[in-house]
């Protein structure tokens, strides 16, 4: 059904979008507007939060998009060749990116759960940061073994991760102690 009005009453679309929807959006009862500060975090590396929003919105070309497009042979994940690769499994199933945050989390002692609700803005700072790095080098490791079929070591992977995430701790740490 299209969008617009039908017998006086207006009909959203196919996304469910209405004057309803933009209203409650206006008034700030979305809760994609905590996601859009939980990525777009001011401590965050730009590039990693480009890459965050996508996976959140499910907007990366994953295999299983491009093999429904006839754009390759098959949907097999690229890093474990042991599931169809979905925004899903690539970022939260796959054994390559499970090794990697579970290195991460153990490095950090906590679990990272995005959107973490507790701790002070320094933790909740720093997992934003992390969480969103995985993300990002997850993706640049698909990328790198499906155009060179070479895939870096998760401990590899993880010692960028913690070198970037120690200089902005720096950072953070510092902007908090200035008045």
């Amino acid at each position: 059904m299209a969008t617009g009005y039908v017998n006086s009453s207006y009909m959203p679309d196919a996304k469910g979008y209405s004057i309803g929807s933009g209203y409650c959006w206006q008034q700030g009862m979305n809760p994609s507007v905590s996601l859009y500060s939980e990525i777009w975090d001011k401590w965050c590396v730009p590039k990693h939060s480009f890459i965050g929003w996508l996976v959140k919105h499910e907007s990366l070309n994953t295999k299983d998009k491009l093999y429904k497009l006839h754009l390759t042979d098959n949907d097999c994940c690229i890093l474990c060749a042991a599931s169809p690769e979905t925004h899903m499994h690539l970022f939260k199933y796959c054994n390559y990116s499970k090794q990697i945050l579970a290195m991460i989390e153990d490095w950090m002692q906590l679990k990272l759960e995005y959107g973490i609700q507790k701790g002070t803005e320094l933790q909740k700072h720093v997992c934003r940061m992390a969480q969103l790095a995985c993300w990002y080098y997850n993706w640049i490791e698909r990328n790198n073994c499906r155009i060179d079929l070479k895939l870096t070591r998760p401990a590899c992977v993880v010692k960028e991760i913690q070198r970037l995430v120690h200089a902005s701790d720096v950072n953070i740490i510092c902007a908090h102690l200035v008045p």
